[in-house]
């Protein structure tokens, strides 16, 4: 299994409306690619602002390219979240799962 980490950030007046549009366009992007197996959201206050880290776990490095192209470590920004964000990763990071839940 592959993690695929990516963060950003908003302020805090912007984060549950962020949060509930990325909700949406993962449910619908996502679940559709097949080996996606789920994601984690993550924050982190700082300041007025609010980080956030998204994990999504894949079953493998060839279902992460049907879902983000051959440049895979390419970030996956939906035009529906960018309106929200301060700062976001323009690539992302992947890790092999050595040990899970």
């Amino acid at each position: 299994m592959i993690a695929r980490f990516w963060h950003a950030s908003t302020t805090r007046e912007k984060a549950d409306a962020f949060q509930e549009v990325l909700r949406r366009v993962i449910k619908k992007r996502n679940e559709i690619v097949g080996g996606y197996r789920g994601i984690y959201l993550l924050s982190k206050e700082r300041d007025a602002n609010m980080d956030f880290v998204t994990i999504t776990m894949w079953d493998s490095i060839e279902a992460i390219r049907v879902f983000a192209g051959t440049v895979d470590e390419l970030a996956v920004v939906p035009a529906e979240i960018e309106p929200f964000l301060l700062t976001f990763d323009r690539h992302t990071s992947h890790y092999q799962v050595l040990w899970q839940p």
